[in-house]
């Protein structure tokens, strides 16, 4: 089983760009690692303040690793945190057969 992180950030009023920025920076660097099997950003254009990750890794050791990685240290916590309004993180595993 794969662990899935479904995380949805919106931004404070006046600081989407500055998550939006945020959120192109961890993409390719998050999509690198070695555990991470999808990184996908996406949202609905009529929020364009609200972003939505869905990130899959290989184990919750994976996701972890993620966390502490310094790009997420930068751009994660350095950037986009402090531009949310609201930060909702739910976590899955994958049902395989």
């Amino acid at each position: 089983m794969a662990f899935v992180a479904s995380i949805v950030w919106t931004a404070r009023e006046g600081m989407e760009k500055t998550l939006q920025q945020a959120v192109e920076r961890l993409i390719p660097a998050s999509r690198k690692e070695p555990a991470c099997l999808s990184y996908v950003a996406y949202r609905d254009p009529a929020q364009p303040g609200t972003i939505r990750i869905l990130e899959i890794y290989t184990d919750r050791a994976g996701f972890e690793a993620h966390a502490a990685s310094d790009h997420f240290k930068t751009w994660g916590f350095g950037q986009a945190f402090p531009a949310l309004e609201t930060r909702d993180v739910h976590f899955y595993e994958t049902v395989e057969p």
